[in-house]
């Protein structure tokens, strides 16, 4: 489950750029787009039944100033797996990706 913009229209935070919607915000949205829309966008139906701060999360930034990416997460998904399957989410490609644990993001 995730959400994003491309950098291009990226919003500035500080130095980073990063994405303005909130995990609770998109929760929200995501229940009331109901189960045919969650199943359309590959999401899981678990969505309907449970709160966004019932499951690990965490945000990609990007860093012009050090061209990189940073990923803070919830230790749970610092995993090689699981990392390789965000940076494949946001197309990350080689660019360089710096994960970090972040108390946000318990």
């Amino acid at each position: 489950m995730a959400a994003g913009k491309p950098l291009r229209i990226a919003d500035r935070y500080g130095e980073y750029l990063t994405y303005d919607g909130g995990h609770g915000e998109h929760w929200e949205k995501w229940k009331k787009a109901g189960s045919s829309w969650l199943k359309r966008e590959g999401l899981p139906l678990t969505i309907l039944n449970s709160e966004y701060d019932d499951h690990p999360r965490g945000r990609v930034i990007y860093s012009p100033n050090d061209h990189e990416f940073r990923i803070y997460a919830d230790a749970r998904l610092h995993d090689e797996p699981t990392i390789n399957k965000i940076c494949n989410r946001f197309a990350l490609g080689n660019n360089k990706a710096t994960v970090f644990r972040d108390s946000h993001y318990r």
